[in-house]
């Protein structure tokens, strides 16, 4: 299944039940969901590359991406998190990828800062990606 079409199927059975705002900039959240795809997926492939098996970038992926899943998008609100845990989520890349495609979700502001940060991730895992499959 293509982010997409997971991304389109979580939204029409999360608008009845919960509730979606609507969105005030699409154009900045499609370029933020865009570059956040390709930078996840960039780094897989270079996990994978640096890594001896399939099964060790699985395990090494998963490591990651519990903490930045808790910490940056699926945990507690960071209005409620400690000062000393909100310093350790800020610079996360799906921290960035939220704010990046939160706040023009909901009007709270443009997130360039954000938008900035996961186009030079996508850019960094991208060539880095890249250059190491290459070899």
């Amino acid at each position: 299944m293509t982010p997409a079409v997971a991304c389109a199927l979580l939204l029409a059975v999360a608008a009845p039940v919960y509730g979606i705002p609507a969105v005030h900039d699409a154009w900045r959240v499609a370029v933020a969901l865009s570059l956040g795809a390709v930078a996840f997926v960039s780094i897989g492939v270079l996990l994978g590359s640096l890594l001896p098996s399939a099964r060790s970038a699985q395990a090494v992926g998963l490591l990651i991406f519990f903490p930045s899943f808790l910490l940056g998008a699926g945990g507690p609100p960071p209005r409620v998190m400690g000062s000393v845990v909100r310093k350790v989520a800020d610079p996360l890349p799906l921290t960035l990828l939220t704010n990046a495609v939160r706040e023009p979700w909901l009007g709270l502001g443009t997130a360039t800062g954000s938008l900035i940060a996961v186009a030079a991730l996508t850019v960094a895992a991208l060539v880095l990606a890249a250059r190491r499959t290459a070899l």
